[in-house]
């Protein structure tokens, strides 16, 4: 398949983006809007022309119907669905047989706007214009691939590379041969780190698209609308979430566990704290084998874009099952987050973890998890768990870096005697 780039020129203006084309009319003489809301953080916008709300209560991952607007400059105003407070406000210039859509992005307290024009001209006869715009806010740079349905990633160049969060592709307009694609998603630089994977999307001839990337309830993993030139946005769901498990049992000493047919863990040792693996979303079968004996576990079911850790505590012969959504959504610049997991089985009592002398998770049962608010980060500091009873310190690391931005795990396992813990950075 052929892809040639073509140039093409973004404005900032005050307050938002402005992408330019070449007009194609057919608006009867009036210009056309529409709201597309890509922006996880702001569940439902409004959108206000002088002061008069014209397009209401636009969804996460939907876009409005295209409002006819009379040529003029008008004060345009964004909020949260029903609020009164502005979230951006700009003037902005509708022009005979022009077309506009508003893009909400971004997160909280960072809300912004970017204005696609979309009269740009058609493409050729058997070929599609496209660009992309990366809106998963919380998924940092990624690279964009669309190629055949087999080709293996080592073997392709991304269509759009290393786009930051929240902007547009600086490669512009792509030009592609239209029919069907693979659609790949990638942390940037990446081609085992997958976050998004849709095996077929349909590119029509003559036809001009935006990709908009939109983020997931576990931070990590990316959604995907598709905004044809003067069409109904589609939306590309994630069919994966990310799962992985703690095993921390009261005896044994080898552990798998699957996820329907993807292996979490495989003859690890106890206790043990897995790493996060692609998982087919929807009602999945658990299988929990120790020391070669499968035990009878409950089965889940995982949201799409969704992190879960499973935690196994308790007696080997009769486990606990603790099924935990994880949210690992980036902290603000200079913060970061810390989760304490609770496997001791040997002890059987909550724990409390604190960072830098101070409170971050308090009293978490066995088998239970909790994740701190945002800390400030920091190059040298400590780190310690203690027993809620007696307030014992079982656990201390110190001379710690916790970087900004970062997402991080302690799991702690054994009993009060003999004590072991794992710190993991998931961010």
């Amino acid at each position: 398949m052929r892809i040639i780039i073509a140039s093409t020129a973004l404005a900032l203006t005050v307050g938002f983006f402005a992408l330019g084309g070449c007009g194609d009319g057919n608006t009867g003489g009036q210009a056309k809007v529409r709201v597309v809301n890509a922006s996880m953080d702001y569940a439902a916008v409004d959108m206000y022309l002088d002061d008069k709300r014209k397009i209401a209560n636009v969804g996460y991952e939907t876009g409005s119907s295209y409002l006819k607007v009379d040529p003029d400059t008008y004060t345009t105003e964004f909020t949260s669905a029903d609020a009164s407070s502005a979230l951006a406000t700009f003037d902005q210039k509708y022009s005979n047989d022009d077309r506009y859509t508003f893009l909400a992005l971004g997160r909280t307290g960072s809300f912004q706007v970017l204005t696609l024009r979309e009269t740009v001209d058609e493409a050729s006869k058997g070929q599609s214009k496209i660009r992309l715009v990366n809106a998963a806010s919380d998924a940092g740079n990624l690279d964009v691939y669309l190629t055949d349905a087999d080709t293996p990633l080592v073997d392709a160049a991304p269509t759009f590379a290393d786009v930051s969060e929240d902007t547009l592709a600086s490669e512009g307009f792509v030009v592609v041969d239209s029919g069907a694609y693979r659609l790949r998603v990638t942390a940037a630089g990446s081609t085992s780190d997958v976050r998004l994977d849709v095996a077929a999307v349909d590119l029509a001839s003559k036809a001009v698209y935006t990709f908009v990337l939109t983020g997931t309830t576990g931070g990590v993993l990316a959604d995907a609308m598709l905004l044809p030139q003067g069409g109904a946005a589609t939306l590309l769901k994630n069919g994966k979430a990310r799962v992985r498990a703690v095993v921390g049992l009261d005896g044994g000493t080898s552990v798998a566990v699957s996820a329907g047919a993807t292996p979490l863990l495989s003859a690890a040792s106890i206790p043990v704290l897995g790493s996060y693996q692609l998982v087919d979303a929807g009602p999945t079968v658990v299988t929990l084998t120790v020391d070669g004996t499968t035990i009878p576990v409950n089965d889940v079911t995982l949201a799409s874009g969704s992190d879960y850790t499973l935690v196994y505590t308790g007696a080997a012969a009769s486990p606990q099952q603790s099924v935990v959504a994880d949210v690992n959504r980036l902290p603000d610049t200079g913060m970061f987050k810390i989760r304490l997991i609770n496997a001791m089985s040997a002890l059987d009592e909550p724990l409390s973890l604190a960072v830098n002398f101070l409170p971050a998770v308090d009293s978490i049962g066995l088998g239970s998890v909790a994740l701190s608010d945002e800390i400030n980060a920091f190059t040298s500091g400590r780190l310690e768990v203690t027993r809620v009873t007696t307030s014992t310190v079982l656990y201390s690391v110190t001379d710690l870096t916790l970087e900004s931005q970062g997402v991080y795990t302690q799991v702690m396992f054994g009993s009060s005697s003999s004590t072991s813990g794992a710190l993991r950075k998931d961010r």
